[in-house]
């Protein structure tokens, strides 16, 4: 599950109440990536994704506004700041820098991003829902035997129709997260089509470049 953000720290370091630094109370569910009073770097807050990029828990992005979060947080905790800091400092900059590359390349991708809100919703796909669906691969498999025979003309027809079915696709999550009552079923079923779509315009884009 992706809720939580994992901790792959020293044991001495993963202290939940209080600073490691200076022993200054920390709240449980703090939300700092610093010590309020000594400001010192802390373990990664276990918070998810969104909340640590403070943005709304919602499908729909705005993805500018999403990398100027993933910078300004970068800023804060980036290795090179740390060179000479203590071996401590050093550790924890590492953790929460890896933490926010982790939940910037999740929450940019649309199909990343709707499996992880799903999974902190409490709306996860189970085995069954993400068994493959035969009649969309088939479909995938008659592309790719499209795409290998299609000259650039072709490709780009082919690209441009691909990239209209995953926009609709990516419209029809955003309605579905946003219903009060979410359809797991639904939402699964609209994931695996997108990724199947993805994998198309993968494929065309693999080509393009080649001819």
């Amino acid at each position: 599950a992706h809720s939580k953000i994992p901790r792959e720290i020293p044991e001495e370091l993963q202290i939940d109440s209080k600073c490691w630094s200076c022993d200054h109370f920390l709240e449980p569910e703090r939300e700092q990536l610093f010590c309020g009073s000594c400001d010192v770097i802390q373990p990664p807050p276990e918070l998810n994704y969104f909340d640590l990029f403070e943005i709304p828990r919602t499908f729909k992005q705005d993805l500018k506004y999403l990398e100027k979060r993933y910078q300004k947080l970068q800023r804060k905790v980036h290795p090179d700041l740390y060179a000479r800091k203590s071996p401590e400092e050093r550790t924890l900059s590492n953790e929460n820098a890896s933490v926010i590359n982790d939940a910037y390349n999740i929450l940019k991708h649309p199909l990343t991003r709707a499996k992880y809100l799903m999974d902190i919703l409490g709306v996860g796909m189970d085995d069954e829902q993400t068994e493959t669906d035969p009649m969309m691969l088939m479909e995938v498999m008659e592309a790719r035997e499209e795409i290998e025979e299609a000259d650039e003309e072709r490709l780009r027809s082919m690209q441009e129709e691909y990239n209209g079915r995953s926009d609709q696709l990516l419209e029809q999550l955003d309605k579905e997260f946003s219903q009060e009552s979410m359809n797991a079923e639904n939402l699964a079923a609209l994931c695996n089509r997108l990724s199947y779509m993805d994998k198309i315009l993968k494929e065309i884009h693999a080509r393009l470049p080649s001819l």
